[in-house]
């Protein structure tokens, strides 16, 4: 996946993601059914969304055969902390699923 395509699935999800949080400031606001099910939901979904993004955007980083022969030690650390910093957000957020990047 290269960068036109990320930006493109940005343009199409962040306008998602901002109707998401419009729905979910409506429901806090009314209350809906009174038990947040709703609004929990809405929660879930907008971080499995924001994950997958990121996702993306790491499989994007380079052409992954040239990656495989001449891996370099910067290239390495930046990957590394990336994953750390995910992983971060997956457990802040109780994300179990690790999205596959194959197919990208």
């Amino acid at each position: 996946m290269n960068t036109c395509q990320v930006s493109f699935i940005r343009g199409l999800v962040l306008p998602l993601l901002k109707l998401f949080s419009s729905v979910m400031d409506a429901l806090g606001e009314k209350g809906a059914d009174g038990d947040g099910e709703e609004r929990d939901l809405l929660t879930q979904i907008l971080a499995n969304v924001t994950m997958n993004l990121q996702a993306w955007e790491m499989c994007d980083t380079e052409d992954l055969s040239q990656s495989d022969r001449d891996p370099s030690p910067e290239r390495e650390r930046k990957e590394t902390e990336r994953e750390r910093e995910t992983e971060k957000q997956r457990r802040y957020l109780g994300i179990q699923y690790r999205p596959n990047c194959e197919g990208f």
